[in-house]
């Protein structure tokens, strides 16, 4: 088995780089093959995998589908699942192309983001047809849906163009059955060149949300994190920039694309740093930890850092512990890591699973109860033809 590129230390409390997977180490099996294509993102709920294609280019659907994956019969981990279609959004609807799998919401329904909010209710008889509504427009919405209170979701949405106006919006169920869904714009992220192009949203344990954005607050910059608070009074949400992001010099730590909350406030994060020339470059797993209090900085830390390859997936935090993918030219690397024994001291990091066929992981993770992973992977053949996984991997 090829070893995984060598990782460089940027700080002494870089991880450093390591072997491959031993014999004897996490068990790792395909659960499906996809032949036509490759899901862009999926969820897991109740053991069953949702996911959500934006198209499939070796086949006539162009506005995306739903799918689940179950397994065919037990648990057995080396087994293949039986995907089942559940939708296929068709190109005269309100929604075409879903940008993340869906997640359940009010009603036992299954909620997703595409040119809408769109939601799925189940068929009243197994085996029935699932019904699809749009419960309400938007132009270009840029992160996942993040639970709000009363059955509600936020999602950031784009207004689209050359500026990247965006907008931190509440998504409300209605009051009554037969009811229109509302939106309320919480937040205007600035416009102009200094605009944050948004592309990623969480809840942290606090109650305030988190975001990351491409390009920073002022030209020149690669990136923001920030943090959004609902005001003590009246209407109108505050940003925060809890980091920018540095200009050429330090590209690597560039281009975040995902935040995930630790139960203490702790951020942690990747970057998508591609080079100037458009390929793969450096990236890094970062830590954002707040201050002790009051209003002061928070404390920026490089734990991992990469070359040549690019950091995809936002990471799972689980017994203090990170689980991410990063591809390369030729594969990729599922990989944990475990955080040192004292403070200030190197994150570890362990190779679970190397990818050497031309498969790219990419894609959030899932992590099921006893600490199984679930995650995809896609590829391009040379006659153009596309061809994707699902995949399973024990890591206890």
């Amino acid at each position: 088995m090829k070893a995984p590129l060598a990782l460089l230390a940027a700080t002494a409390a870089v991880a450093s780089a390591g072997g491959a997977p031993a014999a004897g180490q996490p068990r790792f099996s395909t659960i499906y093959n996809f032949t036509d294509g490759f899901p862009l993102a999926i969820s897991r709920i109740g053991g069953v995998i949702y996911g959500a294609f934006q198209k499939r280019v070796n086949s006539f659907y162009t506005c995306g589908l739903v799918f689940s994956l179950e397994p065919s019969s037990g648990v057995a981990s080396g087994e293949q699942w039986k995907e089942t279609v559940l939708y296929h959004f068709p190109d005269s609807g309100d929604a075409c192309e879903p940008t993340t799998a869906p997640i359940p919401g009010p009603g036992g329904a299954l909620y997703g983001l595409a040119s809408a909010l769109y939601e799925l209710q189940p068929p009243a008889e197994p085996g029935g047809t699932w019904t699809e509504s749009v419960d309400y427009s938007l132009s270009a919405p840029v992160s996942s849906l993040v639970y709000g209170p009363a059955g509600s979701f936020y999602a950031l949405n784009v207004d689209g163009g050359i500026y990247f106006d965006g907008d931190l919006l509440q998504l409300t169920p209605p009051a009554a059955p037969g009811g229109s869904w509302m939106g309320t714009d919480l937040f205007d992220f600035p416009g102009g060149h200094s605009a944050l192009a948004l592309n990623s949203l969480v809840a942290g344990p606090d109650g305030l949300l988190y975001g990351t954005s491409t390009f920073g607050s002022s030209i020149g910059g690669y990136g923001t994190a920030f943090q959004l608070s609902p005001p003590a009074s009246g209407a109108g949400w505050n940003l925060k920039i809890l980091h920018n992001f540095g200009a050429y010099a330090g590209r690597g730590a560039g281009d975040p694309i995902a935040l995930t909350p630790a139960s203490d406030g702790t951020l942690y994060g990747i970057t998508y740093g591609p080079n100037q020339f458009g390929g793969l470059g450096q990236s890094v797993v970062f830590q954002l930890t707040p201050p002790a209090s009051g209003d002061g900085d928070w404390t920026y830390t490089v734990l991992f850092l990469v070359h040549d390859a690019t950091l995809d997936s936002p990471l799972v935090l689980r017994g203090g512990n990170l689980y991410g993918t990063y591809f390369t030219p030729s594969g990729g690397v599922v990989f944990e890591l475990q955080p040192p024994a004292a403070s200030g001291g190197a994150w570890t990091v362990k190779y679970l699973h190397e990818f050497t066929d031309g498969q790219n992981p990419f894609g959030p993770l899932v992590m099921d109860e006893n600490g199984v992973v679930y995650g995809t992977t896609g590829a391009t053949l040379d006659n153009n033809v596309q061809i994707g996984t699902a995949y399973r991997l024990e890591t206890q």
